[in-house]
């Protein structure tokens, strides 16, 4: 027990990590990027493999553990970006297809604004709340309509935009994503509903307090009038639908990489698990076939 407890003191973690393609010798388990622990008393290199506990020899494709360090934060820092990038890149799609649907189906009550108003003849139709509160929408429905009777609803038919998002997207995201527990999904995608949902609040304050001059604020008056209700009501049908998406679109990708992939890619993927949404424990890895 002595000679164990020596053995083991003698042992100095963080020599290197292997670095090239190494298989264990005993399981076949893939040894890329494990510690390397160096013997000092009689000047061997050995790793464990983490799949069958066997300690083995380790000589050329060896990394020092600075540029190990390096990579790693190097690595990181990469991945914060790509998830930054799907996170918002998806969160400004669904927001952008809300606002256009709600946008589009305003039209035809903008353009009634604008030619009824006093300005239709300038080049910014400028019109004041003012007006369309006393006089613009008593004379509307005075001529026996209404602003939702106006309302252009074919533009609903783009939701089925949301459709390739929802699965594009989710091939990225979880390619992306691919190792992330159930917790790491959850919090992504209440990143990506929060975000657009933040998006859509914003753009309804400037637009609704006139913060921003368009220059087509009949438009915005009937965004306000009608176009808001409908751009959130869309954006919670978008949202279902894009959820849904990448759920499928982790299948997809699980697919794509079992029937598609080679040898080495499976090996880097490991697990598929982690791809579509399930933990992936990185004490229990599966051994490379």
């Amino acid at each position: 027990m002595d000679d164990d407890r020596m053995c083991s003191q003698r042992e100095e973690r963080g020599a290197g990590c292997v670095a090239n393609d190494r298989q264990c010798v005993s399981c076949g388990y893939e040894l890329d990027g494990q510690v390397v622990y160096f013997i000092a008393d009689i000047d061997v290199a050995l790793v464990r493999c983490p799949e069958c506990g066997l300690q083995q020899p380790v000589g050329p494709g060896l990394v020092s553990a600075r540029r190990a360090r390096n990579v790693a934060q190097n690595g990181l820092i990469t991945w914060l970006g790509l998830v930054t990038i799907v996170v918002v890149g998806l969160a400004f799609a669904i927001g952008g297809l809300a606002r256009s649907i709600g946008y589009a189906a305003s039209v035809p009550l903008g353009e009634w604004i604008g030619r009824e108003s006093p300005h239709s003849g300038s080049k910014r139709y400028w019109v004041g709340d003012l007006w369309w509160e006393r006089t613009g929408r008593p004379r509307l429905i005075a001529s026996g309509r209404d602003p939702w009777g106006m309302v252009d609803w074919t533009v609903c038919a783009d939701l089925v935009r949301a459709i390739p998002i929802g699965i594009i997207g989710g091939v990225v995201y979880h390619a992306v994503f691919l190792h992330a527990t159930r917790r790491g999904h959850t919090f992504a995608k209440c990143a990506i509903v929060l975000v657009s949902l933040a998006g859509l609040i914003g753009y309804t304050a400037l637009t609704d307090h006139a913060i921003v001059v368009r220059d087509n604020r009949a438009i915005d008056l009937a965004m306000v009038e009608t176009g808001f209700g409908i751009m959130f009501a869309s954006w919670g049908v978008i949202v279902v639908i894009v959820l849904v998406g990448l759920w499928v679109g982790g299948r997809v990708l699980a697919f794509m990489i079992a029937n598609l992939g080679g040898p080495r890619v499976k090996a880097w993927v490991g697990t598929l698990r982690g791809g579509i949404g399930k933990p992936s424990s990185p004490d229990t890895p599966e051994p490379v076939a």
